[in-house]
């Protein structure tokens, strides 16, 4: 018979015994909440990179002229750093669409009306938003040419009453020419390239692009919300009230001793994913 123990430093605690409908209820939420995870921690993969990508930004915009180091931005080391964070968000947004798409086909169907409709969400922010096109193609750019940013300037924003008083951003551009003479690597975008005179500024396009991100994880959350609810809501009834903020619960089975050995299947019942969930439920639904 199945049971619920609690795991708390070295206390090992049998807190319930588990009928065989109650195990098997349990287990399968457990698998749906572990399953969705998959792909909620892909989604919070590039949520991280675009976190560090806006705090490395914020240090180098809003600088005071007087104090900026116009040397420092030549350095290589430098440009290895500002293109380390816009390939991060470049790669992990590619691995973000296709995991989401392979995810849907695996876990609902691939023929499921789910993933006719994510393929059209996805259809529709592409041609919605050059942000998405181009930062789409850009990573393929940079998988064949190497790093999409070459040359990185300091512009300074007008203070024409206190010049001294001028601050200014460092500007992260791609240059214009060097993709125009790609048309393969860009694809149906080069002809949108080939009508834009000046480097392109990625700083906005990946404010938009983040936008469009949510959308699509919104998407996929909808497609479990509410057998999501249930199992959790079926989780909690069986454990919450052992569950403590120091412990973990476990659903301990097939318990025996063979020639000295313990022998047992054991699950944990994962609250943290179960925390995270609800925290999106709160946010999004």
């Amino acid at each position: 018979m199945a049971k619920l123990y609690t795991l708390e430093g070295h206390d090992f605690v049998e807190k319930k015994s588990l009928s065989e409908e109650s195990r098997k209820s349990l287990l399968e939420d457990c698998d749906l909440i572990n399953t969705y995870s998959t792909q909620l921690e892909v989604f919070q993969y590039l949520q991280n990179n675009l976190s560090d990508y806006n705090e490395f930004l914020t240090k180098i915009s809003g600088i005071p002229i007087t104090k900026f180091n116009f040397q420092a931005i030549e350095n290589t080391e430098f440009i290895i750093e500002v293109n380390k964070h816009i390939l991060n968000i470049l790669s992990s947004f590619k691995f973000f669409l296709d995991n989401a798409e392979s995810y849907i086909k695996r876990h609902v169907g691939k023929d499921s009306q789910q993933i006719l409709d994510f393929k059209e969400l996805t259809s529709k922010l592409y041609d919605s938003y050059f942000s998405y096109r181009f930062l789409y193609r850009l990573r393929n750019y940079a998988m064949h040419l190497g790093f999409p940013i070459q040359s990185i300037h300091f512009k300074s924003r007008k203070q024409e009453a206190n010049p001294e008083d001028m601050i200014g951003d460092v500007i992260l551009e791609v240059s214009i020419m060097s993709m125009q003479g790609e048309k393969k690597l860009f694809g149906p975008v080069h002809k949108e390239l080939m009508n834009i005179n000046s480097n392109i500024d990625i700083r906005p396009l990946i404010v938009e692009l983040s936008k469009s991100i949510l959308t699509i994880q919104k998407f996929m959350h909808s497609i479990h919300t509410d057998k999501l609810n249930d199992a959790i809501a079926n989780i909690e009834l069986y454990t919450l009230k052992y569950k403590t903020t120091s412990n973990i619960i476990v659903i301990i089975d097939n318990f025996h001793v063979d020639d000295e050995k313990v022998k047992l299947t054991k699950k944990n019942i994962p609250f943290d994913r179960i925390n995270k969930i609800k925290i999106l439920n709160n946010n999004w639904c």
